[in-house]
């Protein structure tokens, strides 16, 4: 059940992740990521609108898939606290920043830089 979970969250992210952006560079599995952190901070600092809610799907997506993974009793590997009613704007926003501060963090695959953002922003008690 937890992979069929873990499918459908992934196959509903790409499916909307498709077309919020053109292909480029990250729409091809290079054996270690398929976007980079540098991608996803062109997307999340982007003027476009569309670039913009790119960075909020693949952020919020990222958080579903480490839930899901954590409800389902496999150990997420990030810990983060999301608490009241946090947007995925407001999470993306978060990893932007984090993007901003740390520059040679973009050259790490764009999940796992969100995952180190989101763990600093919203840190567990």
């Amino acid at each position: 059940m937890a992979s069929l979970v873990r499918t459908i969250l992934i196959v509903t992210a790409a499916s909307a992740f498709a077309g919020a952006i053109p292909a480029g560079a990250g729409d091809r599995f290079n054996g270690r990521e398929f976007y980079s952190g540098d991608e996803l901070y062109t997307w999340c600092r982007s003027a476009s609108a569309e670039a913009r809610t790119a960075c909020d799907i693949y952020v919020c997506a990222a958080v579903d898939t480490w839930t899901t993974d954590d409800l389902h009793g496999h150990s997420a590997p990030y810990r983060i606290c999301l608490r009241g009613r946090v947007s995925c704007s407001q999470a993306s926003a978060a990893v932007l920043k984090y993007l901003e501060e740390h520059p040679a963090d973009r050259q790490v695959p764009a999940a796992e830089v969100a995952g180190y953002a989101l763990q600093q922003a919203f840190a567990c008690p």
